[in-house]
């Protein structure tokens, strides 16, 4: 009953707040996805309908239409080559982030362990041209160090030349998008966070705890999403260190 209830609030998440669940895609996917084969049809089912509600809150116009199709895979293994197939005729045009990865890396990871040749070369393709279309490197950052190896063993498993390069080629921009989100990534703990805004604060800090808390939590958050645009991080903490002075 305990983890139908849990997969119950997933899906209420992503309708009340589907801006955060999408943000959360790569935590949350890897959690339903472990149960959606649970013994209990009641756990099964529940698990079921949170995935496809949370899928639903990704907004990449070029994953949405086959997002059907992987869930569909996601439950029946037997269909995983029909949805890598039809993913390999997919054009890619939008820019990439991780709440579309979080639902197409899963399924390529279970393409690479495919013994067919031809499985293997359509996800290399799969994933080249995805990671192309990353223009924020810490997106793919959660993913890469499942990627590189299943690709490696791909180029050498692969005979066809023009595939092995495909292979090749996908697995240097791997490696480049790694050191570049790995130069850029921002550490932050609530605890570093609540700090840090203390600093900024020209209020005492201990009788104004439950407030800093709330501001460090919530940057932490924000940096827990990779969120790298100025914008948000001025809409989101701003407000807060400005009511918390005001307070005072």
């Amino acid at each position: 009953q305990v983890k139908a209830y849990a997969c119950g609030v997933f899906s209420t998440l992503a309708e009340t707040a589907p801006l955060q669940v999408r943000f959360l895609l790569p935590a949350i996917v890897p959690q339903l996805t472990a149960v959606i084969h649970d013994i209990k049809d009641q756990v099964a089912t529940a698990a079921r309908e949170a995935l496809k509600a949370c899928a639903a809150t990704d907004n990449n116009k070029d994953v949405k239409p086959n997002v059907p199709a992987v869930l569909n895979a996601m439950e029946n293994p037997e269909e995983v080559p029909e949805c890598i197939h039809v993913l390999a005729s997919t054009t890619f045009v939008q820019t990439v982030e991780s709440s579309a990865l979080a639902l197409v890396v899963p399924l390529m990871l279970r393409g690479f362990r495919e013994k067919q040749g031809a499985i293997k070369r359509q996800c290399c393709r799969i994933v080249a041209n995805m990671s192309k279309l990353v223009e924020e490197p810490l997106h793919a950052l959660s993913f890469i160090d499942d990627l590189i190896p299943a690709i490696s063993r791909a180029t050498e498993e692969i005979s066809d030349p023009e595939a092995r390069g495909v292979a090749e080629a996908s697995l240097r921009h791997l490696e480049y998008l790694k050191e570049q989100a790995v130069a850029t990534e921002l550490k932050g703990t609530p605890e570093l966070c609540s700090k840090m805004a203390a600093e900024l604060l020209t209020v005492d800090a201990e009788a104004n705890k439950t407030a800093i808390e709330y501001i460090g939590a919530s940057a932490a958050l924000l940096i827990k999403c990779h969120e790298v645009e100025v914008a948000t991080w001025e809409a989101t903490i701003k407000p807060l260190l400005a009511a918390v002075d005001a307070d005072n």
